[in-house]
């Protein structure tokens, strides 16, 4: 090699290890601040200049892949101006984080149980029984309310993050009055479902197609018409470290915890503790209803779940199964209670695989 082929080998060389340095540099994470009121230049680089609640979704919609947006302890609302069909909107590759007083340098500092932020479809402020800002059950709703508090838009992954919030009072038409995940897979952790509801599926979430993952997460007091705590529809999340309490379904299905359809779902050390199923003919399944779905789940607890279905078929005050194959390992159903039949489970063409579980105090009244 020549001393010109060398020289040109050597800036070849050079000019790729500072093409790597800048996109490097470029792709560096942003982080954003959200805080109530907004503070100094309100542009959301720290938390002396955040964000205020008016800006907090655009932030989302603005920010990059690999972004993080971290906001203070607070109520926040999708629409300041009434707008029922305004919703928080995650992003692929953005991580949301709540749970902060305002001081912290790191995520991992932040304390969301003492640091309470809520993500609230009550645009009005109306609803009844609020607890700093929380409808902590659905039958509070009143007035104007968002049809869906936080949505995840198709194709969202693993890196799109909502972390430590309490997400309460949407009032859906249809599916997801708290949370809607259509074919996307985001991770939520850290967070609470309290007192939202939907016309159809999912009064605390719906996840329709993809596969979610929800980890130390509280579903209590939503309604749906099926799976007043949680819908899947075609999908397979991973539900982990869950409770789910004090959720309704009304339907000729039901589900007052989660529902799922043609879904399988794992879910792994859970506990499903006062759901009802409350349709006076066909309510089953008060703690889960399985159709056509076959989930794994383990170390969970059914307990005091009840059915109110009348009718030959319905059932299932802890678990109903309706065709697939559940396997149910190392659970505990106790206390459950179903009009019809199956107060601890009720199997109706499923072959379900149920291994090393304690049945005890459940009841049925029916055949």
């Amino acid at each position: 090699m020549t001393a010109s082929q060398r020289l040109r080998q050597y800036f070849r060389v050079l000019f790729a290890a500072s093409a790597m340095i800048l996109a490097t540099v470029t792709a560096e994470a942003a982080v954003r601040y959200v805080t109530q009121g907004g503070a100094g230049d309100k542009d959301g680089r720290d938390w002396d200049n955040a964000y205020d609640e008016t800006a907090f979704p655009a932030a989302i919609l603005s920010a990059g892949a690999g972004d993080e947006i971290r906001v203070r302890a607070g109520v926040y609302r999708p629409s300041t101006t009434n707008d029922q069909s305004k919703s928080f909107v995650l992003k692929n590759g953005v991580a949301v984080y709540g749970g902060f007083a305002g001081t912290e340098t790191s995520s991992a500092d932040r304390d969301p149980a003492a640091n309470v932020t809520v993500l609230t479809g009550d645009l009005a402020s109306d609803d009844e029984g609020r607890v700093n800002g929380v409808t902590t059950n659905a039958g509070n709703i009143n007035g104007t309310n968002s049809t869906c508090v936080v949505r995840t838009g198709s194709g969202c992954g693993a890196t799109t993050v909502l972390d430590g919030f309490t997400i309460t009072a949407g009032d859906a038409f249809y599916d997801g009055g708290g949370m809607n995940n259509f074919n996307s897979s985001p991770t939520v952790t850290n967070c609470a479902f309290s007192g939202n509801r939907a016309g159809n599926g999912g009064g605390g979430m719906c996840n329709d197609g993809g596969a979610p993952t929800a980890a130390n997460c509280v579903f209590s007091g939503n309604t749906a018409w099926v799976g007043g705590g949680m819908y899947n529809s075609s999908s397979s999340p991973t539900v982990t470290n869950c409770a789910f309490s004090g959720n309704i379904a009304d339907s000729d299905f039901g589900g007052g915890g989660m529902f799922n359809g043609h879904s399988n779902p794992t879910v792994t050390n859970c506990t499903f503790s006062e759901n009802a199923a409350v349709h006076v003919n066909f309510g089953s399944g008060g703690g889960m209803y399985n159709f056509n779905s076959s989930p794994t789940v383990t170390n969970c607890a059914f307990s005091g779940n009840t059915s109110s279905g009348e009718l030959a078929g319905s059932g299932g005050g802890g678990m109903y199964n309706s065709g697939g194959s559940p396997a149910v390992t190392d659970c505990a159903f106790s206390g459950n209670s179903a009009k019809q039949a199956g107060g601890g489970m009720y199997n109706n063409s499923s072959s379900p695989t149920v291994t090393n579980c304690a049945f005890s105090g459940n009841t049925s009244s029916g055949e």
